[in-house]
């Protein structure tokens, strides 16, 4: 199923590419603007490799806990750009949420966003590789880092599914974005000028802001390197198990919400056939429940004559039945 889901992937990906030109300059500026944002990530993590243990554990936590916040706001802000594996296809098909999830979540990787925080992620591997025990931890972080990303993002999508597809909430995602880019523009500035003028100190006001991100759920998994290379064996192991934890529950919350959108009705969109008018043999028949049941079974085609006209019925309802009307 995850190859079947990844080839999926692909395929649509392909295919959408080659219908649209735009679509191709879209991935080859998002594609280069992405390497060029790992390739300054590698720069500054060998350059860490070049200073303390401190350091690197005072950058890292609050760049990548930064990282996993972002993954849960713009997959908020932008839900929907990327449908080409909706789960709501599958709701037609005999397939249970635990047999997509794997497939689902591997898809998800597949792209210009998930095979950038992949490389970042294993970045960390390249800053902490030290000693043994820092290689194991920083791969360990790496992964449970990386599939955190993405299950948060996946996990929040499909809990606000129904109002993140609204159309009224999509019309103030662009506005949130802009405020943010701009919050973010502004932030930058202030804290470039705070740093000149020396009004705090930088090197406390990181080393609080590390401490601070270790402990929130966004950087229990990026914080067991700094652990082990201080030799906090407890602390290491507690941001261990609550980082798999985590990674366990997000897992479990994406199962229940795909379940249920896996079960619930389809909604169909309104067909763009030609109208034509109904043959006079159908107007033979009385109206009420037998006529629209008797027109129905004589048309192949599954459609039937209302007021001259025609258009696809669906599965009868006597709430729904006309007086006026041969079908439902």
């Amino acid at each position: 199923m995850v190859a079947l889901l990844v080839q999926l992937k692909l395929t649509l990906l392909r295919n959408s590419l080659r219908r649209s030109v735009w679509r191709t300059i879209g991935l080859v500026l998002g594609a280069t603007y992405a390497l060029g944002l790992v390739a300054g990530a590698y720069a500054g993590l060998v350059a860490l490799r070049w200073t303390s243990t401190t350091t690197t554990a005072e950058v890292t936590v609050p760049v990548y806990t930064g990282l996993t916040v972002g993954w849960l706001l713009l997959s908020l802000l932008v839900f929907g750009v990327d449908e080409t594996v909706d789960p709501a296809r599958f709701a037609l098909l005999p397939v249970r949420a635990r047999e997509l999830l794997p497939g689902l979540l591997a898809a998800a990787l597949v792209g210009v966003p998930g095979v950038a925080t992949v490389l970042v992620a294993l970045g960390l591997v390249v800053t902490w590789a030290r000693t043994p025990a820092l290689t194991v931890a920083g791969l360990l972080a790496a992964v449970l880092g990386a599939v955190t990303c993405v299950l948060l993002s996946r996990t929040a999508t499909s809990a606000f599914a129904s109002f993140l597809s609204s159309r009224r909430f999509r019309d103030l995602a662009a506005i949130l974005l802009a405020v943010l880019g701009a919050a973010f523009a502004v932030g930058t500035n202030l804290l470039s000028r705070a740093a000149e003028q020396q009004l705090t100190d930088p090197v406390a006001l990181l080393a609080t802001v590390a401490s601070v991100a270790s402990w929130s759920p966004f950087g229990w998994a990026w914080a067991l390197p700094s652990d082990v290379a201080r030799g906090a064996w407890a602390s290491a192991t507690l941001h261990l198990v609550l980082a798999a934890a985590l990674v366990v529950g997000l897992w479990a919350c994406w199962t229940s919400f795909l379940g249920r959108r896996l079960v619930e009705p389809t909604s169909a969109g309104t067909g763009s056939g030609t109208v034509r008018s109904g043959r006079w043999v159908e107007r033979l028949y009385p109206t009420g429940a037998a006529g629209a049941i008797a027109v129905r079974a004589r048309s192949p085609s599954g459609r039937c004559a209302t007021g001259g006209a025609t258009r696809a019925t669906s599965p009868p309802s006597p709430a729904r039945w006309s007086a006026r009307s041969r079908c439902w």
